[in-house]
């Protein structure tokens, strides 16, 4: 799969309701290279007949801690991050005894331009 390099704009702090309540930080405008490369894997996906969970929210982000309390609340970022990416990951997640990602592939971006 081909897609472009793109810029991430780390803009919030937030958190997520969940167990874990994992606090992140995250993008308030998801940027058109992003959108492109998520519509991409679908397609990907959807030719090998692997399942995709169309329902769930995006949301993307970068998680800085787990188990926040309270939960963090949507905090703007002032300046906020620029995050070139260049490539992507393919990630294992080992939820046992902790969280550790694993990675089993990567595949750059193309060159923006």
């Amino acid at each position: 799969m081909h897609a472009p390099a793109f810029e991430l704009v780390l803009d919030r702090a937030a958190g997520f309701p969940i167990a874990t309540a994992p606090a992140f930080l995250g993008c308030r405008t998801v940027p058109p290279g992003l959108h492109g490369l998520w519509d991409g894997l679908e397609r990907e996906l959807a030719a090998e007949a692997v399942p995709v969970c169309a329902s769930r929210e995006r949301v993307p982000h970068v998680t800085v801690l787990r188990g926040a309390k309270p939960p963090w609340t949507d905090t703007p970022l002032s300046p906020p991050i620029r995050w070139a990416v260049h490539e992507f990951h393919l990630l294992r997640s080992d939820l046992r005894g902790g969280f550790a990602y694993n990675t089993l592939a990567t595949w750059p971006l193309a060159a923006a331009g």
